[in-house]
C-alpha cells in the first residue's frame, strides 16, 4: 500500500484533514517511515523517576525495563510519535518499534492529533502541543507546508 493510501485512511478514520496529516509528516521526518530519534531530555523530564507501577500504559513482559523506558523516550516513524504517548494512549505492541509500520504509526499518531485538535482552540496550538512546545513556531511551520504545498509528494498514489 502506498503512503498516500495510509494517510487518506487515517484522515477518514479520524476526521483530521489529510493535508494536515501530510504536512505534519513532512515537517517531522520528511516522509521517512523508519525515522527514529532518542530524546534523552524527555527521559529525564518524564520517565527517570517512574516505576513499572507509575509509568502508565502497557508494560510488555518480553522487553527489559531499561529498554522499555528508553524506547518510551524515543520518537518513531512518520509522525515521530513518542513511545510514551503511544503507551499512555493504549498501544499494546510487545515492541515499540512496531510504530515504524506506516499504518500503525498513522493510526496512533492521527488519533493523538485528533485528540489535541479537539482539546485546543486552534490548530496551531494543537500542533505546538503535539511537538511538546520546544519550538514556539512549530504550528506555523506545519501550516506553512499546507500553504506552500510542500507535502504534496506524500499524497501521490
Amino acid at each position: 500500500m502506498k503512503l498516500a493510501s495510509y494517510i487518506l485512511d487515517a484522515a477518514k478514520h479520524t476526521g483530521v484533514n489529510a493535508e494536515l496529516l501530510a504536512a505534519a509528516i513532512h515537517q517531522e521526518p520528511g516522509g521517512n517511515p523508519f525515522a527514529v530519534r532518542y530524546e534523552p531530555a524527555f527521559l529525564k523530564k518524564y520517565l527517570d523517576t517512574k516505576t513499572r507501577k507509575t509509568i502508565g500504559g502497557y508494560v510488555p513482559s518480553r522487553c527489559s525495563w531499561e529498554t522499555e523506558v528508553q524506547m518510551r523516550s524515543t520518537s518513531f516513524g512518520l509522525f515521530q510519535l513518542m513511545g510514551q504517548v503511544a503507551r499512555e494512549r493504549g498501544f499494546r505492541g510487545e515492541f515499540l518499534t512496531e510504530l515504524l509500520d506506516p499504518a500503525t504509526n498513522l493510526k496512533w499518531g492521527s488519533e493523538f492529533l485528533q485528540t489535541l485538535l479537539h482539546k485546543y482552540d486552534t490548530t496551531e496550538a494543537a500542533l505546538l502541543r503535539w511537538n511538546g512546545g520546544g519550538d514556539k513556531d512549530y504550528g506555523k511551520k506545519v501550516l506553512g507546508h499546507i500553504d506552500s504545498g510542500a507535502y504534496h509528494y506524500l499524497l501521490i498514489s
